[in-house]
């Protein structure tokens, strides 16, 4: 299940590199976790999003991107991102 999460309450978008821009989740299970989505394409059914990511820093060394709670916290922050886009262009 997915859950609304909040710019600068749940996660922040800070400067990555050239113009790239990165992901810090700000709590939970990937506190202080650094993440940049690459490739966004939209799925075939032309309805749902397909999208990667890597982990620029994290303080768990043992977290990697095929953590499925990982996985689905991407999937959130990039809901909750893209809505913010759209809420910003009315």
């Amino acid at each position: 299940m997915s859950r609304v999460l909040k710019e600068n309450e749940h996660y922040e978008l800070i400067p990555g590199q050239n113009e790239h821009w990165n992901v810090r989740i700000l709590d939970g299970q990937f506190t202080e976790t650094v993440i940049e989505f690459e490739k966004l394409k939209l799925a075939e059914d032309g309805e749902s999003l397909k999208f990667s990511f890597e982990i620029v820093s994290s303080p768990d060394v043992e977290v990697s991107k095929d953590n499925i709670d990982l996985q689905v916290y991407a999937k959130d922050m990039l809901h909750a991102i893209m809505e913010n886009f759209e809420a910003d262009l009315r």
